[in-house]
């Protein structure tokens, strides 16, 4: 780690919340890193507590810790899905899905199946996380990427709980996509500013 990195953390004291050290690996943690942390624990929370549908986006620079967030909330909810149907409380273990964002746009240029084949799995997941958004506007030109992006954020619009995470900061989601992505991933959505995180390395 950087010296200013670990003057970031110095004085933090150890974490005491069991969910962070067990999922995310984390002994000590920048304040703004359990801030987003939190976020995702309580939607984990909401998610097996049935309310109604919700949308997260975790916002920040590459390294602040979005995707290791993204995949231990996937991790958990594998771990209590198959936990509460093996003790019957569901006829089937309640799915999670986590997607790259890249690899996703890389079969919609490569692939001749429609949109709506592709992101169908998607679609129906009752626990959704897309990792990277934003990506797809410098690999991809034919703008096959933002219309999926558009598509899926309005079939779930209502229906599951959704965790997106990109580098792209609100201010810019207009001018990165356009009005269509913009107003999809503002409306009803809770966004977590992670652009002062430090790097995940230094955590």
């Amino acid at each position: 780690c950087s010296s200013d990195l670990e003057s970031d953390l110095k004085g933090h004291p150890p974490l005491s919340d069991p969910w962070q050290r067990k999922w995310l690996k984390l002994g000590v943690s920048h304040p703004s890193v359990q801030e987003a942390a939190d976020a995702v624990k309580d939607f984990g929370f909401d998610f097996f507590s049935h309310k109604r549908s919700r949308r997260l986006v975790l916002c920040g620079h590459p390294g602040c810790g979005k995707t290791q967030l993204g995949k231990a909330l996937c991790r958990w909810a594998g771990a209590v899905s198959m936990l509460a149907w093996e003790r019957g409380h569901y006829s089937s273990p309640p799915g999670s899905l986590f997607l790259q964002w890249q690899e996703v746009c890389d079969r919609l240029e490569d692939s001749r199946a429609s949109m709506v084949q592709e992101l169908s799995e998607a679609i129906e997941s009752p626990l959704l996380v897309v990792d990277d958004i934003g990506a797809e506007s410098d690999r991809f030109k034919s703008g096959k990427g933002i219309d999926a992006l558009c598509y899926l954020l309005t079939r779930r619009q209502d229906s599951g709980f959704t965790l997106l995470t990109t580098n792209v900061l609100p201010a810019r989601w207009k001018e990165r996509w356009d009005a269509r992505v913009d107003d999809r991933l503002k409306r009803n959505s809770e966004v977590v500013d992670m652009s002062q995180c430090p790097s995940w390395t230094a955590v």
